[in-house]
């Protein structure tokens, strides 16, 4: 966690925010860690992959979506909820994203001089 201050210290966030902005996105990276371990123990458990479960649920997914009762669900394209898109690295884009947000509408309100580094960039450089 120091690594990660020592790198944010600069974005003008207030200490409680910093130390919120570490726990939002590590939140984030654990859930999503913990999401997938999920995922592995149930494929361990019940001996189906991923694929094989959602393929033998397809006859009652089906049915729900012909039932008219989720339209916008059953408008989504199969592919939305495929492999080929990286679901984490566009979440966690989004969490550095809203943190940038803030950054700069700070330093804006602030009048903060340009060219200080970006919440981005200090907490992929930390990690290193």
């Amino acid at each position: 966690m120091e690594k990660v201050l020592s790198r944010i210290k600069s974005t003008g966030l207030t200490d409680p925010e910093l130390v919120s902005a570490i726990i939002a996105v590590d939140s984030y990276v654990v859930g999503a860690a913990r999401t997938r371990l999920y995922e592995q123990e149930a494929e361990h458990r019940t001996g189906l992959t991923d694929a094989e479960f959602w393929q033998a649920q397809a006859p009652v997914l089906e049915q729900l979506m012909l039932s008219g009762r989720y339209p916008l669900l059953a408008g989504l394209p199969e592919d939305a909820f495929g492999a080929e898109f990286d679901h984490f690295e566009f979440g966690l884009q989004c969490v550095l994203d809203g943190l940038e947000t803030l950054v700069t509408r700070r330093r804006a309100g602030a009048g903060a001089k340009a060219g200080a580094e970006t919440v981005e960039s200090a907490v992929t450089s930390a990690d290193g």
